[in-house]
């Protein structure tokens, strides 16, 4: 639960309507977290890690952690749309060895998805945690 705190000058008021409207405000950016996982096997194709409607989410900032046997890597994923186009960056990539995958998103069917490609055919759990907020 959110808490909305408005400060009043000494002589001034706040009338009903100012304070429903700033509750209004905030409920229409709140921060939700998502989280999920997904396993690969024998496979380098593209595959669907998250989805979620367009319509319900502009901004969402993902890290995910890669696993394919003893090799790890993570990285935080950053993701803004405007209805037709996806726009990413990736920043903060950490690898115990070389890369295991690699990320993309698009929007399919009115959701945004968040796209990994394992590096290798075998298998590799994909685990995430993402902060979304509302479009």
């Amino acid at each position: 639960m959110a808490t909305l705190t408005l400060r009043l000058t000494k002589g001034s008021s706040l009338t009903y309507q100012e304070l429903d409207d700033n509750l209004s405000n905030l409920n229409t950016y709140k921060v939700e977290g998502r989280s999920g996982t997904l396993t690969t096997s024998a496979t380098t194709a593209n595959q669907v890690l998250d989805s979620v409607s367009t319509s319900s989410v502009r901004t969402l900032r993902y890290i995910v952690q890669v696993q394919n046997s003893t090799n790890y890597q993570a990285t935080s994923l950053l993701l803004i749309h405007d209805g037709t186009t996806v726009y990413l960056t990736e920043y903060a990539r950490v690898q115990t060895s070389g890369s295991l995958a690699t990320f993309d998103a698009d929007i399919s069917s009115g959701n945004i998805r968040l796209l990994v490609t394992p590096a290798q055919a075998t298998s590799t759990v994909f685990t995430f945690s993402a902060m979304t907020i509302g479009a």
